[in-house]
């Protein structure tokens, strides 16, 4: 699976790969350095794509 950090603005910060076995998957993410704002996870798996919205305070 292919792992995507992109701001507001659709610049993409941050890309990574993991490989997963079926079932839940637990993964930690380090956005120490992100400035306060929007940000958008996109997780790309080999026949979908999915987009998930956070916001760093």
């Amino acid at each position: 699976m292919n792992f995507l950090i992109k701001d507001i603005n659709g610049r993409t910060l941050k890309t990574w790969s993991a490989n997963f076995s079926s079932g839940y998957a637990s993964l930690p993410i380090n956005i120490q350095g992100f400035n306060a704002g929007v940000y958008f996870m996109v997780v790309q798996g080999t026949d979908f794509t999915d987009t998930k919205k956070f916001v760093k305070q």
